[in-house]
């Protein structure tokens, strides 16, 4: 069970547009960084940077194989929720 700060963790690390969609393209799939750093118009840097606040949260889980770093979400209950969120589900978002 995650604690009240690591929920708030959570939601922080996931307030960023950048971040949301990391989650949202990663799904159940585990890319590795090099590939996430080319799906946005940033530098490798900065994605790189996004990507450790959402490790650092719990939110995405990290493995790394010789000099690559595979990213993987951690937390299925988020997939599950911003899932909701997108299809409406959850009704309307004012």
């Amino acid at each position: 069970m995650v604690d009240k700060d690591g929920t708030v963790a959570i939601f922080k690390a996931l307030s960023h547009p950048l971040r949301l969609e990391v989650v949202r393209r990663l799904g159940h799939s585990e890319e590795c960084a090099c590939k996430i750093a080319r799906w946005f118009d940033s530098d490798r840097t900065t994605v790189s940077k996004h990507l450790a606040i959402l490790r650092d949260a719990g939110v995405l889980r990290d493995r790394k194989e010789g000099q690559w770093i595979f990213y993987s979400v951690s937390l299925c209950c988020v997939l599950d929720m911003i899932e909701c969120i997108d299809s409406g589900l959850c009704g309307p978002i004012f």
